[in-house]
């Protein structure tokens, strides 16, 4: 059986900008996706609090104002904990995560989370 027929984690984010190595996340999702393509939540989607300004180019795409996520957000560095634990459990059970960029963006911008915040990469 292929891979792709299997069971998938999805995962996608929403930042404060482009820059790996700067911008910080601001919304996450994990999903499920079992070989029938039904998806089903995992965990929760987030909204977080970056502690920083989100570009107005940002929240064009994602909707999110830097008051909103200071109002509404979750503290980072739990929702980041959070976040990172499900990936871990479905990287322990083979499961491959998918999603657009998420080898070339997303990871490497949870590995600069994860290091801004001291959780174990």
């Amino acid at each position: 059986m292929s891979w792709a027929l299997g069971t998938l984690c999805g995962l996608d984010f929403e930042s404060t900008g482009l820059d790996v190595e700067l911008e910080r996340i601001v919304t996450a999702c994990i999903v499920r996706v079992d070989g029938s393509g039904k998806t089903a939540p995992v965990g929760k989607k987030w909204l977080i609090n970056p502690g920083i300004e989100i570009s107005a180019e940002a929240s064009a795409i994602h909707g999110v104002t830097t008051g909103r996520a200071r109002d509404e957000g979750d503290d980072p560095a739990v929702a980041i904990a959070e976040i990172t634990e499900i990936l871990r459990r479905a990287l322990a059970a083979g499961t491959p995560i998918v999603g657009f960029n998420v080898g070339s963006y997303d990871l490497t911008l949870l590995d600069r989370e994860c290091r801004r915040y001291g959780i174990p990469v």
